[in-house]
């Protein structure tokens, strides 16, 4: 049975005890609580509360705990009798925006809120419904980070959690070794080009290189967005060449990427 992660939301004013339930349920039943970590408050900073081990600003704080959304297969809201902080309605927002699904644990006393969320308090009714390979859908408007996060859902649902860093390396090599073959198709490099799927099928390659790719880069643990982010930081700043035409000609001092 594929492993799941979740992140969970609610008032740690009001409902930390509750907090804790949950998230000893949703350990029990082999699904990871990415935040928060425990419900251990060590004080307050301007009515936001501190949980032990949490290091930073409460924006710093609040920021990780979104980032903990993006990585997760869903948040789960602990709102008993059905209120909801200030807090938790922006972490809802921001869940659905990025097609995370959002279960609760009571009907949201907002109305509007209350149909964009599902009521589940049982943890296993949650995992049966987020394990049906069927039902996994690619989040719209999905941003690196998020496909990344869809990517990690899709390889457990279809039983390729086996393979290894190595294995992935490999099928993406392999995949790139396809597109080659289809641009060399599509520019009618000693191949017809009267193929009217030939356009599809680069299409197609290119999005097998990027699914192995997000794929390669959950299984070595990099956020691929923070280290594109990172790469460019550094391109910005180097003095870019063209390669040289003439086989005489001194090589580039740079590539284009590199």
């Amino acid at each position: 049975m594929p492993n799941l992660t979740c992140t969970i939301s609610g008032s740690f004013h009001r409902s930390l005890q509750a907090i804790e339930t949950k998230i000893t349920e949703f350990r029990q039943a082999g699904i990871a609580v990415l935040s928060p970590r425990n419900t251990n408050s060590i004080g307050e900073v301007m009515g936001f509360v501190l949980l032990e081990g949490e290091t930073g600003s409460p924006k710093e704080i609040q920021a990780g705990h979104m980032r903990a959304i993006r990585q997760s297969d869903f948040l789960y809201v602990v709102n008993p009798g059905g209120n909801l902080g200030t807090s938790a309605t922006l972490e809802i927002g921001f869940a659905l925006a990025l097609g995370i699904p959002v279960f609760c644990l009571a009907p949201p006393t907002e109305w509007v809120i209350d149909i964009f969320l599902t009521v589940e308090p049982d943890v296993n009714r949650i995992r049966e419904r987020l394990t049906d390979v069927a039902a996994e859908t690619v989040p719209k408007r999905a941003d690196l980070i998020t496909l990344q996060s869809y990517i990690r859902r899709v390889v457990h649902l279809r039983g390729f959690e086996k393979e290894t860093l190595r294995d992935v390396m490999l099928l993406l090599v392999e995949e790139v070794g396809e597109l080659a073959k289809a641009v060399r198709k599509r520019t009618g490099l000693k191949i017809a080009v009267a193929d009217p799927d030939v356009h599809r099928s680069v299409a197609m390659e290119l999005a097998d290189c990027l699914i192995y790719l997000l794929d390669l880069a959950n299984l070595a643990e990099i956020d691929l967005d923070a280290a594109f982010r990172s790469k460019e930081v550094i391109n910005s700043q180097k003095v870019w060449v063209s390669a040289p035409t003439d086989e005489d000609s001194p090589p580039a001092s740079a590539s284009k990427y590199a």
